[in-house]
């Protein structure tokens, strides 16, 4: 709190600027007493050439964890944090299991999500959901796992800007994710957005995204949505350039 107390004070004086990926970030600082003058936002950017539809990679992905095409696979990519709440998703999950008309899969990809986690393992079974979820543990292939996914959940009660969310995006993959951080701004209307901790509202979501991939038409639409976001405003390239002004100007300034 000490640290936190002085950079705050300091936070005025020293920096010509600071930088925030996140406007979320951003007002919650100025809130703990930094200085408001001089923040500036740049979201972060995402490398459309690694981030792209890959059919391919879906294909051999579903095929390694032996899930067939009638299946709905929802994806979250999380690491095993109080943040990420895999207990509100698990409990929409659950609700979701009633409708034996949605076949599904839940694959979680990320630091501690593993059989080992006893914890993790003790919410499965709490929710009787240990059959509809797979565990892949930390993976370096993001952008071929968000292409497996149909949709990628976030059930997160708190965020600033996740990269994961964007990068399901990016891959064209729609995303459900809660209304923590900057989430909302980034998904737009690409996506649905629900309140934190709030697993009936989640679960809801996902049944109608569900609903939607039969619509073959509305689907394309909206995976190609998702890209085109990304590719409009939170391009690696836009991204860069905007650090290149900011750099520019406070040269300029000095």
């Amino acid at each position: 709190r000490t640290v936190d107390r002085l950079c705050a004070l300091l936070s005025g004086i020293i920096p010509a600027r600071i930088v925030s990926c996140s406007q979320n970030a951003s007002r919650c600082h100025i809130h703990a007493g930094y200085s408001s003058s001089n923040w500036t936002i740049i979201p972060n950017g995402y490398d459309l050439a690694v981030f792209e539809p890959d059919d391919r990679a879906r294909a051999r992905l579903r095929r390694d964890w032996s899930i067939g095409d009638g299946q709905f696979v929802i994806g979250n990519v999380a690491r095993w944090h109080p943040d990420k709440d895999h207990q509100n998703l698990f409990a929409a999950l659950s609700r979701l299991s009633m409708h034996k008309s949605l076949p599904f899969k839940c694959v979680l990809a990320g630091p501690g999500m593993t059989a080992e986690n006893t914890a993790l393992a003790v919410l499965l079974e709490r929710y009787d959901v240990r059959h509809k979820v797979k565990l892949l543990g930390p993976s370096d292939d993001i952008a071929g796992l968000m292409n497996a996914f149909d949709i990628h959940v976030l059930a997160s009660s708190s965020e600033a800007f996740p990269n994961v969310v964007a990068e399901a995006m990016a891959c064209g993959t729609p995303c459900v994710a809660t209304d923590v951080g900057d989430i909302a701004m980034l998904v737009g209307n690409t996506g649905l957005i629900v309140p934190p901790r709030n697993p009936d509202a989640l679960s809801r979501s996902i049944e109608i995204m569900a609903s939607e991939i039969q619509d073959t038409r509305s689907w394309a639409s909206r995976r190609q949505a998702c890209r085109d976001r990304i590719a409009a405003d939170f391009s690696l390239e836009r991204m860069a350039h905007s650090y290149g002004l900011l750099w520019e100007k406070s040269s300029l300034g000095r």
